[in-house]
């Protein structure tokens, strides 16, 4: 009879330092500084959405989250802002991939509940 191990993934944390790419690196860091964070939101969202914002209320949120059936998990950049008398949360995800991915979609939704 032969022995089968199965080998389970460890969630590892990460520190925003540890991040493995100079991308994401840079990525995080410019979404750190409130200027760059505005005009990267007024370049990429919606016109009826951008013009919505208040911009002066714009809060960078931590990018880690512990769950306790997730563990450790991390996003590109997430942000409070006020939007019509209301508070928003802006989750930005970009992320550059050398073939397409067919999981995207279910990848996608895991990140939204995470947040």
């Amino acid at each position: 009879m032969e022995r089968v191990t199965i080998m389970r993934k460890k969630i590892k944390k990460t520190k925003n330092s540890q991040l493995h790419t100079p991308h994401d690196k840079l990525f995080k860091r410019s979404m750190k500084i409130p200027a760059v964070a505005k005009e990267f939101l007024f370049l990429h969202l919606p016109d009826n959405i951008k013009h919505s914002l208040d911009y002066s209320t714009l809060e960078s949120l931590p990018e880690t989250f512990i769950d306790e059936t997730l563990g450790h998990a991390q996003v590109d950049a997430l942000f409070r802002v006020q939007c019509d008398q209301q508070e928003l949360l802006i989750y930005i995800l970009v992320e550059q991939q050398t073939k397409p991915d067919l999981t995207m979609p279910t990848r996608r939704l895991s990140y939204k509940s995470d947040i």
